[in-house]
């Protein structure tokens, strides 16, 4: 199955560090980004496909750009698991790919932010085992896909990384 990604103008958000917020923002704005808004240690946008590129190589304030694919509430821990469960993984990208579950976690729920990267890493290698009889590796140094999970009290979001490494290693060797 080919990964379909949209063309079209979607919500995304650009984590960076505390404090450069406003500073993103506005070179998100120069680089043709809309309704820009700054948030906790990122800023949420709007942009096409062709933006998420542009912004990749040039936002230099940026760490990441991630695009949103989930938003649900938690109550237990299974909740996270079965939300993970129900995402149509292969409709995002192949089960011969590598992932890598990073996660931020603010809330009681979870006991760490490490057993919540569990419990969705589960969710995810479990729907692939279901409908494909196979599984996706784990690959902790250099995965194909990075799957950003934030959960903040019971609300959490997931996200497909679309940077890669961290945008401040760019041009690194």
């Amino acid at each position: 199955m080919q990964l379909t990604i949209s063309t079209k103008d979607q919500s995304l958000v650009a984590k960076t560090f505390f404090g450069l917020e406003t500073v993103l923002a506005q070179e998100l704005k120069q680089l043709g980004a809309r309704d820009v808004k700054p948030l906790k240690r990122a800023v949420k946008f709007t942009g096409d496909l062709g933006f998420i590129y542009k912004a990749n190589l040039w936002a230099s304030t940026a760490l990441r750009i991630l695009r949103p694919i989930a938003n649900f509430e938690v109550r237990h821990q299974d909740d996270l698991y079965r939300a993970m469960y129900e995402i149509p993984w292969g409709e995002l990208f192949e089960v011969n790919k590598s992932i890598l579950i990073d996660s931020v976690v603010h809330s009681d729920i979870f006991p760490n932010t490490h057993f919540a990267a569990l419990r969705a890493k589960d969710g995810v290698v479990d729907h692939f085992m279901k409908n494909m009889r196979r599984r996706p590796n784990i690959d902790k140094e250099n995965p194909d896909v990075v799957i950003s999970i934030h959960l903040i009290r019971n609300r959490c979001e997931i996200f497909l990384d679309s940077s890669g490494r961290s945008l401040h290693r760019r041009g690194y060797r």
